[in-house]
C-alpha cells in the first residue's frame, strides 16, 4: 500500500476500515456461561436459558424427558392437554463468534459437548462495538387493543464478566406507552 504518495488517502481509509472491523468483532463476548439465567424470572414466566436463543431439532439433545406420568396438564380450547416434563442436561454453553455467525456449544456437567447451535436463526445479531444487538417489529395484543412494538435485544458482558441479555420493548403505536425492559444474567464459568 502507498501511505505517502498520491494514493495515500484511499489506502489510509482502507486500513482504518479494516482496523475498525477488527475492533468490532465482539470477541470479548466469547466465553463459557451457565445454561440457565441466575436472575429470577418475572412471576409466572419460565426461567430463561441459553437454549432460548436457538431453534432446530438438535435442541432435544439439551433435555431429558422425565419418567412417564410426570406430565404437566393444562386446559386448552380443545380440552385437557398434557405436556411431558423434562430436565435440562446442559449445564453450560460456550459462546463463539465469527464474522459470519454466532454459535453456542452446549455441554453437560462432565464437559462433554452435547450439540452446537447457531443463534442467528431467530434474527441476525450485529456487532456494535463490544456487544451484540438485534431488533425487530411485531404486532401484539387482542381485539381492540392491538399495538405495534419494536423489540431491541442486546447481549453484552457486565463488569463481573457475566453475559447479560437485555430486552427493551417500545410501543410504536399507539404512542404514549412507557417502554418495558427486562434482563437476564448468565454467570461466567471460569
Amino acid at each position: 500500500m502507498d501511505f505517502f504518495g498520491p494514493r495515500a488517502v484511499p489506502a489510509l481509509i482502507a486500513s482504518l476500515c479494516v482496523a475498525a472491523a477488527a475492533a468490532a468483532d465482539c470477541a470479548s463476548l466469547e466465553g463459557t456461561y451457565r445454561f440457565a439465567a441466575s436472575t429470577p424470572p418475572p412471576r409466572g414466566e419460565p426461567q430463561e436459558t441459553l437454549a432460548d436463543f436457538t431453534t432446530g431439532k438438535n435442541r432435544s439433545k439439551l433435555y431429558r424427558a422425565n419418567a412417564a406420568g410426570s406430565n404437566l396438564a393444562a386446559w386448552s380450547s380443545s380440552g385437557l392437554v398434557r405436556h411431558p416434563l423434562s430436565t435440562a442436561i446442559a449445564t453450560k454453553a460456550a459462546l463463539k463468534r465469527t464474522s459470519t455467525k454466532t454459535t453456542l456449544q452446549f455441554m453437560g456437567d462432565d464437559g462433554k459437548v452435547l450439540t452446537e447451535l447457531g443463534i442467528d436463526e431467530l434474527g441476525h445479531w450485529s456487532c456494535k462495538t463490544e456487544h451484540l444487538e438485534r431488533s425487530s417489529e411485531r404486532v401484539a395484543g387482542l381485539g381492540d387493543s392491538i399495538r405495534t412494538e419494536k423489540v431491541v435485544e442486546v447481549l453484552e458482558r457486565n463488569p463481573a464478566g457475566d453475559l447479560v441479555h437485555r430486552v427493551t420493548v417500545t410501543v410504536l403505536e399507539p404512542k404514549g406507552v412507557k417502554p418495558a425492559s427486562r434482563e437476564a444474567v448468565f454467570q461466567a464459568i471460569r
